[in-house]
């Protein structure tokens, strides 16, 4: 248990586990420097393709869109593992607001679920004008939950504004108070701080259920 917090801490220092699509010479350069690649379980959330078209764009409705497929994709895990099923949602349409009590009811922890609706709202706004702007109030709230989330491992990961605290996503080094960063750099670092947080969740939750979890490649 101790060895799977600490690799949660690791590849969160480790450019977010070179996630995203990777030439054969990174790769190399990747197993060299120890990092492994997430996968296994909860390879759908980390899909190359759309990470590394998240990680690339420029286009703000673009990032919120792959944001919130990324967070459906945990909730997927989460109501697969603890079900013990493939595809507990393989019988027709749930929207992400459903999936969210669904995976509650099934046990998801609550400080987790108030995040997954705060990023669902950002994308349902879009959704229904695509006009709409998304303030820095709203980052901010959803900073603030993020920051309060527990740690898991040894390493902790730092607060989102913590002035040293940058992060490689792509080609670039992002931080929350960078120089000219832009709202949809600000939603793809939170999307990744928090993701790291869910992992981390679901290493010590699966783990009090007895339920097996993997989550490297």
């Amino acid at each position: 248990m101790q060895f799977q917090n600490d690799l949660i801490s690791e590849l969160f220092y480790m450019k977010i586990n070179g996630i995203g699509v990777t030439s054969p010479d990174q790769e190399m350069n990747m197993m060299n420097q120890g990092v492994v690649r997430i996968g296994g379980d909860v390879l759908g959330a980390f899909n190359d393709e759309v990470i590394t078209a998240l990680t690339n764009t420029q286009d703000l409705i673009g990032a919120v869109l792959r944001v919130h497929f990324c967070l459906e994709e945990f909730l997927n895990i989460w109501c697969n593992k603890v079900t013990d099923n493939k595809d507990f949602f393989d019988f027709g349409f749930i929207g992400f607001d459903k999936k969210i009590k669904i995976a509650v009811k099934l046990g998801l922890p609550e400080n987790l679920s108030i995040i997954f609706k705060l990023f669902n709202s950002i994308r349902n706004k879009y959704a229904h004008d695509t006009s709409a702007k998304i303030t820095i109030k709203q980052l901010n709230d959803i900073r603030i939950k993020i920051d309060s989330l527990p740690n898991f491992g040894s390493q902790p990961i730092p607060k989102c504004d913590d002035p040293l605290f940058e992060t490689p996503v792509g080609d670039k080094i992002l931080s929350w108070n960078g120089i000219n960063i832009s709202t949809k750099d600000r939603i793809v670092f939170l999307y990744f701080v928090f993701s790291m947080k869910i992992l981390g969740a679901y290493v010590a939750e699966f783990h009090k259920r007895g339920i097996s979890f993997n989550y490297v490649r």
